[in-house]
This record gives structure tokens, sequence and C-alpha cells, in this order.
């Protein structure tokens, strides 16, 4: 059985507003367009150069990136904001349109407002009982939840 493929969620909350920063996705975008989300995307292995004295010829190991540290480049890719991380949610799996995910969601620390990146349109502010309001990515209520952010 394949593994399901790995993302890691930064859940942006700024203690000043006592809100959470949530992004819209592009209309441009091919999964999920016009949705609200929070930085989001997958855990990236990366070629590390080791001397290896047996084993792997060619000297290199595949190494992943940690889920933590995922959801904060993510975060920086995506807004433009450094993080610190507050929590650790409970990992889940999600099935969207587009497969099957192992989620890492963390609470993360921000201040400042974000940027734009290309991947969204706009950001807003928002408690978790405004949540309603918003068209969101499939179990983004989860993510609060796993952090500890929702009931």
């Amino acid at each position: 059985m394949e593994k399901s493929p790995e993302v890691a969620t930064a859940v942006p909350y700024n203690h000043e507003k006592g809100k959470y920063l949530l992004m819209k996705r592009s209309g441009e975008r091919n999964i999920n367009p016009g949705k609200w989300e929070f930085p989001s995307g997958h855990i990236q292995k990366k070629d590390a150069s080791e001397s290896i004295s047996e084993g792997n010829a060619d000297g290199h190991i595949q190494k992943k990136e940690s889920p933590r540290n995922a959801a904060l480049r993510e975060l920086e890719e995506e807004t433009g904001l450094k993080g610190t991380l507050l929590k650790s949610g409970k990992p889940f799996t999600t099935e969207t349109e587009d497969g099957i995910y192992r989620v890492h969601p963390f609470l993360v620390k921000i201040d400042g407002q974000p940027e734009i990146s290309r991947e969204h349109e706009k950001y807003d502010w928002i408690r978790p009982e405004e949540l309603e309001k918003y068209d969101t990515v499939e179990d983004l209520r989860k993510d609060l939840k796993q952090v500890g952010a929702l009931d």
C-alpha cells in the first residue's frame, strides 16, 4: 500500500489581535480555487551529501524535511512572515479532490501583516467562531481543533 503524501500546515496566530490568519486561494489555482485556507504544503525530501563508507555508492541520502520546518517554510513562502512554533497538533488523514493526505498541523505565533503571494488573492484575520462566514478548504476546522484553538 502506497503511503499518503505528507503536508504541513501552519495555523498562524497573532496574540495581539487574538485572531488567526486565513488566506484566500487564487481563483487561478487548479485545486480549491477561491477557498480560504491556512498556509500549507508538501513536506519535501531533500538530498543531503554525506560521506559514507558503506551503503549508497553515490554518497547521497534522501532526507525528509521535518513537518515543523515545512510548516514554518510554507508560512514564510506564502505570507513573507516568520513564525514561532507554539504547539504541534496531532496529525490526521484527509481526503481531498486530488488525493488522500497526512496533515501535520502547527500553531504558529506571528507578528506583522502578510504579503500576498501568487498563490493567494487576499487574507483576513478571524476568530474561530467566524469560520462559518468563509468557504474554506476541507478539514480547516480540524486543523484548528488539532492545535487546541477550537473545541
